[in-house]
């Protein structure tokens, strides 16, 4: 995975290949409260974008070995997450998911379980807005990007397969006219026999140094032919 590589490899040095679990909440039990811990992201994920009825535990991943041979998981129903800091700041940057898609909560679970999939690039919208109201009046008045209201949100860059899903690539770029463009990759298949989601997403921290740091260059937003 080299344009990850950058980003982890001193983490890698230093870092055993270990999984953590950590109890979060399901969308019934507030995952729409902003902007997500980072260490709960994924099992807020899960309940936002199957719109699920139980809670997920989030396992955290501290190294990228561990979370690349990891798959969502049903019994117990548990998300898998990754995260990859800002070599700048060391704040994390981007957060990677693996999910279990609305269909398959609700043949594990019932009916009942999920409703329906949406895409990955709602969460990043609910992150982007959810840092947006936390900031304070002055935060605001200052934000890059016409305080926040020049913000496209662009639909799931849906990748090919799951290894070719592991390439993130870009989660910000602005267009010609100053626009923000937040993007989401995705991948949707199936995986030890039960239907996933795969999704790359802005973290809060990253969304937050965007929107403040003037000194921040992101790159331009690919002209579509």
């Amino acid at each position: 995975m080299p344009s990850m590589k950058p980003f982890i490899i001193a983490t890698l040095a230093v870092t055993a290949l270990v999984a953590i679990t950590v109890p979060t909440v399901g969308v019934a039990q507030g995952a729409a409260t902003a902007p997500w811990p980072t260490d709960e992201f994924c099992g807020r994920a899960q309940g936002y974008v199957t719109l699920a009825s139980r809670p997920a535990r989030n396992v955290l991943h501290e190294g990228y070995d561990s979370f690349r041979g990891s798959a969502a998981s049903l019994q117990p129903l548990e998300a898998q997450q990754y995260t990859v800091a800002d070599p700048a700041t060391g704040q994390v940057r981007l957060i990677s998911c693996k999910l279990a898609t609305a269909e398959a909560l609700r043949g594990a679970f019932g009916a009942d379980a999920a409703r329906t999939d949406s895409s990955c690039s709602l969460v990043n919208r609910n992150t982007f807005v959810s840092v947006l109201a936390s900031l304070t009046p002055a935060e605001r008045a200052s934000a890059r990007f016409g305080q926040g209201k020049k913000v496209a949100f662009d639909r799931d860059t849906v990748a090919p397969n799951s290894a070719e899903w592991l390439e993130p690539g870009e989660l910000a770029t602005v267009d010609k006219r100053g626009t923000l463009h937040l993007i989401s990759r995705s991948w949707t298949g199936n995986e030890a026999g039960r239907g996933v989601r795969h999704c790359h997403f802005i973290a809060p921290d990253f969304a937050r140094r965007i929107l403040l740091d003037g000194s921040l260059a992101l790159p331009a937003t690919p002209v579509k032919r």
